[in-house]
């Protein structure tokens, strides 16, 4: 983004550190920069900007920090949308299958993710060939290992796209239709924006 001729950059990163000078940097500058994408991530961009307004004198410096955090914020689609293009990608990678579709939804402290077409060629034919019983057993039992061995990984992409700290975590999955749900318990509800009806 530019800014004025012979301003001189006043954000730059020195051992890991965000320096700031908050002479030239407003809050709609900082919040420019996050929409539109920077060397800083959302949530940096999030933290000068109320840094910023800590620093400096504004008259209505409750309503403009409220504005910075409100803009930044997803809404509760945009939330769950993240969610599930986060969790369809670790699951290709994960799993060595992606989803045929998923769906999140975000109720208070709870997060159900839903995932369908799941199954791989390998566990398709595992059910298959051997006894009903035997075969669902060792698929939902390799299942459950699969992803307590990647607990760490799904919770770490549900808070940072919540901003919420998961506490726990269930899942099962269907050896007959293929769907796998994972639910989530949150220490809290999520914040989100509003829509705003037009």
């Amino acid at each position: 983004m530019e800014r004025g001729t012979g301003q001189r950059d006043q954000c730059h990163r020195n051992q890991g550190a965000v320096q700031l000078s908050t002479n030239t940097i407003t809050p709609i500058w900082l919040l420019e920069v996050a929409k539109t994408g920077s060397i800083f991530g959302q949530k940096e961009v999030l933290l000068i900007a109320v840094r910023l307004l800590d620093l400096r004198s504004f008259s209505s410096r409750k309503f403009l920090r409220n504005k910075v955090i409100s803009d930044l914020m997803k809404t509760k689609g945009e939330m769950e949308a993240s969610i599930c293009q986060c969790i369809s990608r670790f699951e290709h990678e994960f799993m060595g299958r992606g989803p045929k579709d998923i769906y999140a939804h975000l109720i208070d402290d709870l997060l159900v993710v839903r995932l369908q077409g799941v199954l791989t060629a390998a566990e398709q034919h595992l059910v298959k060939t051997m006894p009903v019983d035997k075969g669902r057993d060792l698929l939902k039992q390799v299942r459950s290992q699969l992803i307590e061995i990647a607990r760490p990984k799904l919770e770490e992409i549900i808070r940072d796209i919540t901003g919420v700290k998961p506490v726990s975590l269930h899942h099962d999955i269907s050896t007959v239709t293929g769907e796998e749900i994972v639910i989530f318990t949150l220490a809290d509800s999520p914040r989100f924006r509003e829509l705003k009806n037009r």
